[in-house]
């Protein structure tokens, strides 16, 4: 924020009509006064020269420097606005004397159309007089001073114009740069090269024009330093024509060399803030464990809280790559390019309150071992400082997956003290094995198990464990059961007394091994005596099982009644009735009665004295033997 150019016979003969730009390899944000989303601008350090057109930008930790643009003319001074990130330059006086501001945005890599400065004092427009400092202060003003006089303007970027403050006291004319303080608009360090060109540090009161030596560089005539600024970590720069840079002691002004700048420079200039963004980055996946050879999905979020400018960020990078044990990714960003090659995910802009996101998935190959863990880190541009979570890890579970189920068949229909057989078949899919799980059939009350349980291997290479029974509870620890094997359980009991007898049998994976599917199957043995009909009742408001027993019920609730026989004479049935009475205090549900097995063939016929239904009738032309009728009707509880 700065520049030099003069008619000193000692400069031009080392050719220093020349500027450099220094903005401090940062990014710092438009002041208050802009809009909330206003960018935070980047502060690289730039660089120019009096003598050609050509703008370059150095790193400020490795000082490397790369080609940004090219001005409208060749820069004197030079300073970058907080207002919009651009770089403003003067140049030389032109034969008529008129000297004119420049406007480049480094971004867009543009230059606005030039404006000539007016309200200059004619001393300061005279022959051979260039205006070699410039900056801007942290109140986002634009202030110049020339090298024929000692006088301070302020500069409105906008409209070219020069407003007068008055002349620096403690101070002669001559070459050098100008820097404000970073977080104090009204003061500023001066470099003056004095007469005896051992280049001089002052410390100058915007509000008192007052400069007060702070003393000399101690570099000797043979340096001359035109440019200064302050840096993105609080230090005060100088820079010499012919490349070496400095740091500046600013108690002492004792000056320590940190690099030999390529080419030549005039001038520094610098964003005297910095931003301090509260940016928070988060790394989850998906479910609670994942399975070898299954697929696991990452979310990455940057989110902006909040930035001590209340700006927005551009040049974020956050770097996640691909973690040990992961294969086969695929990316997909709210914003921005993820590169796999490197893991970073880059062309991110954080306005305030914003989030954006990063979604991975990959397979967990089957050397992952118990954990896969990923780890994710955010970059910001140089001069931006984060105050909130910089890096996310996250550690992922490896645990097995076995596609394992189980399905229970069963007698449905048994006599007292007849034969009831069950037939369980625990089966796995894969991709895991799911070697020992444990199966396990506690029989209902009332039924009783015959025999001794037995299991066989029913596909694939499963192994059976043995199987025992221990008051009519049957289990087992199934040896093997690698994926794509089933084993199958045999049960034969009997039941005494009439009744609906539902059992229910279970399994449970191995430690290790999660299952996804279900792990109970059921069935329901309803036992009469031969030619009985079976008759329960369900409370479908209440969502409570069938049953032959006492049901419960409240005003308002509807029940449903199934009959159900199964004709076991040895003959035919021909013309076959069911008639049944609706129960006192309820009334029929109108259209419920059905026909339910067979589903065809079956007329109902509802019976009535006035207007209420009393009585509900289905016939069936025949029913073989064996063959079994089932119908069904609804009342409502009055």
């Amino acid at each position: 924020m700065n520049a030099f150019a003069t008619t000193h016979p000692h400069r031009r003969r080392r050719g220093v009509a020349l500027a450099f730009v220094f903005a401090i390899g940062a990014w710092l944000c438009a002041f208050a006064a802009q809009a909330s989303a206003a960018p935070c601008f980047p502060n690289v350090i730039y660089k120019t020269d009096i003598n050609d057109s050509n703008i370059f930008a150095i790193n400020e930790k490795t000082y490397a420097q790369t080609l940004v643009g090219t001005l409208s003319f060749g820069s004197a001074a030079a300073a970058t606005s907080l207002q919009n990130g651009h770089v403003y330059y003067v140049g030389l006086p032109d034969a008529n004397n008129n000297v004119f501001l420049g406007n480049f945005d480094p971004v867009a890599k543009t230059n606005a159309a030039a404006l000539q400065i007016t309200g200059l004092d004619a001393a300061d427009t005279a022959t051979g007089v260039t205006f070699v400092r410039a900056g801007f202060n942290a109140a986002g003003n634009l202030y110049i001073q020339s090298n024929g006089t000692t006088t301070l303007y302020q500069l409105n970027p906008n409209t070219g114009v020069a407003t007068k403050l008055g002349s620096l006291s403690g101070i002669a004319a001559s070459f050098g740069d100008l820097a404000f303080d970073p977080t104090n608009p009204d003061l500023f360090y001066l470099v003056d090269g004095g007469t005896n060109l051992d280049s001089t540090l002052f410390r100058v009161s915007l509000s008192t024009l007052a400069a007060t030596k702070i003393g000399n560089l101690g570099l000797g005539t043979s340096e001359q330093i035109f440019g200064l600024a302050f840096g993105n970590d609080g230090t005060l720069y100088a820079a010499d024509n012919a490349g070496p840079l400095y740091r500046l002691d600013i108690a002492t002004a004792a000056a320590t060399q940190v690099a030999n700048l390529a080419g030549t420079a005039n001038d520094l200039a610098s964003l005297p803030q910095t931003v301090n963004l509260n940016a928070s980055l988060t790394k989850v996946h998906a479910g609670t464990t994942v399975p070898p050879g299954g697929q696991i999905t990452y979310t990455i979020t940057v989110g902006n809280t909040g930035s001590s400018n209340n700006c927005s960020v551009t040049a974020l990078t956050v770097n996640d790559p691909l973690a040990t044990g992961l294969s086969n990714p695929t990316y997909t960003a709210s914003t921005g390019t993820y590169d796999s090659a490197s893991g970073n995910w880059t062309g991110l802009n954080l306005g305030p309150n914003q989030t954006i996101a990063l979604t991975v998935k990959a397979t967990v190959t089957a050397s992952a071992g118990s954990t896969v863990t990923n780890v994710a880190t955010l970059t910001l541009p140089d001069g931006i400082n984060n105050t909130g979570t910089g890096s996310a890890t996250d550690s992922a579970n490896v645990v097995g997956t076995a596609g394992l189920s189980i399905a229970k068949s069963g007698t449905a229909q048994a006599a007292p003290n007849g034969l009831i057989q069950y037939a369980v078949l625990v089966s796995n899919a894969g991709p895991q094995a799911a070697d020992q799980t444990l199966f396990r059939d506690a029989l209902p009350a009332g039924v009783t198990v015959t025999g001794t349980p037995t299991c066989a291997v029913t596909s694939g290479a499963a192994a059976c464990g043995g199987v025992s029974n221990t008051g009519n509870v049957v289990s087992s620890s199934i040896s093997a059961l690698p994926a794509n094997s089933s084993v199958t359980f045999t049960i034969t009991a009997t039941a005494a007394a009439a009744g609906s007898y539902p059992n229910t049998a279970s399994i449970t994976p191995p430690s290790g091994v999660t299952d996804p599917n279900p792990t109970t199957s059921s069935v329901t043995t309803n036992v009469a005596a031969a030619n009985g009909v079976i008759k329960t009742v369900a409370n479908v408001t209440t969502g409570t099982a069938a049953t032959q027993g006492a049901d419960t019920g409240r005003p308002g609730d509807v029940l449903e009644y199934t009959l159900t026989y199964t004709n076991t004479t040895g003959q035919t049935l021909n013309g076959f009735t069911f008639n049944d009475a609706i129960p006192a205090r309820t009334t029929y549900v109108a259209g419920s009665a059905v026909c339910n097995v067979p589903a065809t063939g079956c007329t109902i016929a509802p019976t009535a004295t006035g207007a209420t239904t009393t009585a509900v009738r289905w016939s069936l032309p025949a029913l073989a033997n064996g063959g079994t009728f089932t119908v069904a009707f609804r009342v409502r509880i009055n």
